[in-house]
C-alpha cells in the first residue's frame, strides 16, 4: 500500500497542503462537483483498486477532507414506485408462505 504520509508530503510539495486541499474540496462540493475527483489511470499504474482506496481513505480521514454531514440522494417522492411495491411484495419461498 502506498504510504499515506508520503502521499501527503507529495501533495504538499505540489502546492496542495491540507488547507488548500480542504478549501478545494469544499468548493467542489458546493459547486456540485464530485469529490474526491477521479484520478487518471496513468497515475494509478501499479496500484490495485484496494491499495488506492486505502491510501485515499487514509489521507482524506487524516486531513479531514470528508464532508461534515452525509448527503442522501432523494428521488423526489416519499412513496414507493410501482416497481418498488412489486419488489416489496416479492418474498422468497421460505418466508412463511405455503
Amino acid at each position: 500500500m502506498p504510504d499515506p504520509a508520503a502521499l501527503a508530503e507529495e501533495l504538499a510539495a505540489a502546492g496542495w497542503d491540507r488547507v488548500a486541499l480542504h478549501r478545494h474540496a469544499e468548493e467542489a462540493r458546493a459547486a456540485g462537483a464530485g469529490w474526491p475527483h477521479r484520478v487518471p489511470a496513468e497515475l494509478l499504474a501499479g496500484l490495485s483498486a484496494a491499495q488506492f482506496a486505502a491510501a485515499l481513505r487514509a489521507v482524506t480521514l487524516e486531513w479531514r477532507l470528508t464532508p461534515t454531514e452525509r448527503r442522501v440522494r432523494h428521488g423526489g417522492t416519499d412513496r414507493p414506485t410501482p416497481a418498488d411495491q412489486r419488489l416489496l411484495r416479492d418474498l422468497p419461498p421460505h418466508f412463511g408462505k405455503l
